[in-house]
């Protein structure tokens, strides 16, 4: 039987896409996307005759199969030879900080696959193609919601300082919504043991949010499916809403922050339904 990978989408700080599968070997990338950032001039046909180790993966692109070549990321280290040494240094330093952690988790935790990738249709730190996300799931963008969008993708990507410290609560309720929150994350990652400890593996030391969020989405989508009353309080109480929170009274860009819950809690909508 012939397997056809699933592959997802980065944005390289070039402005190119590198496509990655996850293979069970380690992490493979399209070996011409590769090229086409540390050495433009090695296009996909020559690759063979530069004698560097690649795979062969069939894909499914544009509703057809069609074969690949790959690299492997670890691989990757042995084309000092052919590529400068400092561009696939830094190549690679990307690679380890961008895409390793989506999939290996720096953090060691492990996540349940059922919310892996739940968001590998989107190239997220593009934002039309997060609108374009939204508009195929029926949603209407309003004007106001384009500035949102913007501040939010700035916000995921860390290209906003955020606090080092877990937001604090003095709110009995609060408090109780956090802990149910806790608790729905504890079903995930069984090495958590308490709030401080998950903000700060997979906020403040985390290289984006993406994997928060990936938590947000599984716990959004579990409330949903068992019809939670409080489920809307809970949630605010999750990683991202509460990152949002912690900001917003320091930065003046983040004065229209009620439209931003609002989109978030718009894209849980959408991804719960997926």
């Amino acid at each position: 039987m012939v397997s056809v990978w699933q592959f997802w989408e980065f944005e390289h700080f070039s402005k190119n896409i590198v496509r990655v599968i996850d293979a069970p070997s380690g992490l493979e990338l399209f070996a011409v996307d590769v090229f086409q950032i540390i050495a433009p001039a090695l296009n996909d046909g020559k690759v063979i005759l530069i004698d560097a180790k690649t795979n062969q993966r069939q894909v499914m692109m544009n509703q057809k199969i069609v074969v690949v070549n790959t690299l492997n990321a670890l691989g990757i280290h042995s084309l000092t030879g052919i590529v400068k040494a400092d561009v696939v240094r830094q190549f690679m330093q990307w690679v380890r900080s961008q895409i390793v952690p989506i999939f290996r988790k720096q953090t060691n935790f492990n996540i349940d696959t059922n919310i892996k990738h739940i968001t590998s249709g989107i190239i997220f730190p593009k934002r039309d193609s997060l609108i374009n996300y939204l508009y195929s799931k029926g949603q209407n963008i309003w004007e106001v919601e384009i500035e949102a969008i913007e501040l939010y993708l700035k916000l995921i990507y860390k290209k906003i300082p955020l606090a080092g410290n877990c937001p604090g609560t003095n709110n009995y309720q609060e408090l109780s919504f956090r802990q149910q929150y806790l608790e729905l994350v504890k079903l995930v990652l069984s090495e958590i043991t308490n709030y401080e400890e998950l903000y700060s593996s997979l906020v403040a030391l985390a290289p984006n949010l993406l994997i928060a969020q990936e938590l947000d989405f599984y716990i959004y989508k579990s409330l949903k499916l068992n019809s939670n009353y409080d489920l809307m309080k809970i949630i605010e109480q999750g990683l991202i809403l509460q990152t949002f929170k912690s900001i917003t009274d320091n930065l003046a860009e983040f004065s229209k922050q009620r439209y931003l819950e609002i989109f978030y809690f718009q894209i849980l909508e959408c991804f719960s339904g997926d």
